[in-house]
């Protein structure tokens, strides 16, 4: 299952992995290594408030930039939320 992404300095994306602490996402810009971010991730039925640190963005064929995020303070109900993503 797939999510789109709003980050908070304007960009889109969309999630394309999750494993529970690091998320992969197809984003419209680039971020350096330990940048902090915040974004909206939108699922079937509701939104979750995300804030995460770059691991690392790499260009990918399409233009988009594949980035991997560290995800942090995460409380039980958002984790549960998006433990569909993993399915």
């Amino acid at each position: 299952m797939s999510a789109k992404v709003e980050f908070e300095r304007g960009e889109s994306g969309e999630v394309s992995s999750w494993d529970g602490s690091t998320m992969t996402v197809l984003a419209s810009g680039p971020y350096a290594p330990g940048a902090p971010t915040r974004m909206k991730i939108h699922l079937e039925t509701t939104a979750v408030d995300v804030e995460a640190r770059a691991k690392d963005s790499k260009r990918v064929a399409d233009g988009r930039f594949q980035v991997r995020l560290r995800v942090i303070n995460l409380r039980r109900e958002q984790l549960e939320l998006l433990a569909t993503l993993s399915t």
